[in-house]
């Protein structure tokens, strides 16, 4: 069976709505209530065969930061890593953009004079 299969069976919804119960339907990292999802923090060799210090509530918000380091719903960390990956890809085409040629103080004045500055 598929993970995706196996959290829609009941199996699944038993275990996690126990999980929800001993915490209290709180989150463990920040106490919230709202939007609490299960998280494995082991997984079993056979689906469902989960014991409770294998599991852990978060909401949605921690879920994500921890798990999948904001990539779900944190918009400013997806803008941010998104900038840094932006500004990777043009320091790597800056690197291919040819030799730089360094100008001496008399070649530059030269050059202003060329151009009536």
């Amino acid at each position: 069976m598929k993970y995706s299969e196996y959290l829609k069976s009941d199996k699944w919804k038993t275990i996690r709505d126990k999980t929800i119960v001993i915490s209290n339907g709180k989150c463990v990292l920040c106490g919230s209530r709202a939007n609490i999802t299960v998280h494995h923090t082991k997984y079993p060799k056979i689906l469902g065969e989960e014991t409770q210090d294998m599991l852990q509530c978060l909401c949605e918000n921690c879920h994500n930061v921890e798990c999948h380091n904001g990539s779900k719903s944190n918009s400013k960390v997806r803008v941010s890593r998104a900038e840094k990956r932006r500004k990777k890809k043009s320091r790597k085409r800056a690197k291919y953009a040819g030799p730089v040629k360094i100008f001496t103080e008399k070649e530059i004045a030269e050059h202003s004079l060329s151009l009536n500055i």
